[in-house]
């Protein structure tokens, strides 16, 4: 699988801006570098474990996304080319 982001989307107030809103982290770590467990309803020993593709509780969904990015000029997949 090539590169990840999580997709955390706040139902409750948390935010400190709006009721709801979105966040992307590139971790599940990077996570709880801005909230505690008690303000997700979840832990990071349990994220890490749930093989998360998507989590639901009463404050927030959280989703594990595969970023897609478009080839680099000038490089075939797997192979170098001169320009």
């Amino acid at each position: 699988m090539g590169k990840t982001i999580v997709h955390v989307h706040l139902l409750t107030g948390i935010c400190n801006y709006k009721s709801h809103c979105d966040l992307y982290f590139g971790s599940i770590a990077a996570i709880f570098s801005r909230f505690k467990a008690s303000d997700i309803g979840f832990t990071e020993t349990y994220l890490r474990h749930a093989n998360l593709g998507s989590v639901i509780n009463k404050k927030v969904i959280i989703k594990r996304c595969e970023v897609i990015v478009s080839p680099r000029r000038g490089i075939e997949v797997g192979k170098m080319t001169k320009k």
